[in-house]
């Protein structure tokens, strides 16, 4: 019975990585191990690790941003949807952008983040 409800689990995963894990638990009616067990039998990551993987991938193109003069629309650009997180790393990193189209500018003079 678990191994059935765990295959309906995963199936749903498939069709929609992006579903939050705790509210499948809720809405299945089964445990979070349940899910869990789920998800890593079709490989699914976890949304913080997805969310961790793209600040890593928007600091290192706001450095490279910085190297090569981008402006704001740039980088988002290339992370559509994503002005927030874009906006909280920048200011983690010590950059400074312009509302809409200033270059990418340092806000301290020298930094290991930054180059």
């Amino acid at each position: 019975m678990l191994e059935k409800k765990r295959l309906e689990i995963a199936a749903l995963l498939v069709r929609d990585p992006g579903h939050c894990l705790a509210q499948l638990a809720r809405e299945q009616q089964v445990s979070g191990s349940l899910v869990q067990s789920a998800r890593k039998m079709v490989g699914h990551e976890p949304v913080s690790i997805k969310r961790l993987k793209k600040r890593e991938e928007i600091k290192a193109l706001l450095r490279h941003a910085l190297k090569k003069g981008m402006t704001r629309s740039d980088v988002s650009g290339v992370f559509p949807n994503s002005r927030k997180i874009i906006s909280d790393v920048a200011r983690e990193m010590g950059i400074s952008l312009g509302p809409s189209g200033p270059l990418i500018k340092r806000l301290r003079p020298s930094g290991d983040d930054l180059i």
